[in-house]
């Protein structure tokens, strides 16, 4: 049988418990909520750098320009001239190489052609690198350009011409154009291969006088 003592000692209990269940919850209400923000503020993923700005660099850039528009290999150029015997060494020859085309292969502004290689016919020469010594550049590594279209080449006989040949060098090249898919740049190499193949015109050495070394 309850007492009138037991009403005040139950609601005593129930005041305490309830004190005792907010202390646990902590601040800012129950305890799952503060433990659910503290989650997910710690897995949220760092903010990315901000990206650098690329191919801003000006040799950058012509770099990347150059690598997509490489040149054109021109197997033979059209060429032409004649050579002189040097007077101290007979086996020694300058010579005089000349841009030869016709309107249509004329070199437009802006283009350049290099040489890359000299094509003899017979294989019995070879290029000395010192030059003919000239006023005209040395045409190892020589740019034809619209206004440079000149070069010499000296050249040493090593071996013996076969009878009835007549000696030649030529030359394969690489064409330079701003932009290669140009209307400019598809005419001149078009044209070029239209162009009579010309070869410089060497010399044969006289035979040695008989009873000399």
């Amino acid at each position: 049988m309850e007492t009138r003592w037991h009403r005040p000692l139950r609601t005593f209990l129930a005041v305490l418990l309830a004190l005792s269940l907010a202390a646990c919850a902590g601040p800012g209400g129950g305890g799952g909520s503060g433990s659910s923000t503290s989650d997910q503020s710690s897995s949220e993923p760092a903010p990315e750098p901000e990206p650098t700005a690329e191919g801003t660099d000006p040799t950058t850039a012509a770099s990347s320009s150059s690598n997509g528009n490489p040149s054109i290999s021109v197997a033979r150029l059209p060429v032409g001239g004649g050579s002189e015997l040097r007077e101290d060494d007979p086996t020694l020859q300058c010579a005089e190489v000349s841009w030869i085309v016709d309107n249509n292969g004329e070199i437009p502004r802006g283009l350049a052609v290099e040489i890359t290689a000299p094509l003899f016919t017979p294989k019995v020469f070879q290029v000395v690198r010192g030059g003919c010594g000239t006023s005209q550049p040395n045409c190892v590594g020589y740019i034809f350009r619209s206004a440079a279209q000149r070069c010499d080449l000296l050249v040493r006989l090593v071996g013996t011409i076969p009878e009835n040949t007549s000696p030649s060098v030529g030359f394969a090249g690489l064409v330079y154009c701003p932009h290669n898919d140009s209307t400019t740049c598809r005419r001149f190499v078009a044209a070029m291969g239209h162009q009579q193949q010309i070869s410089v015109q060497l010399t044969v050495p006289p035979l040695p006088e008989p009873g000399t070394t």
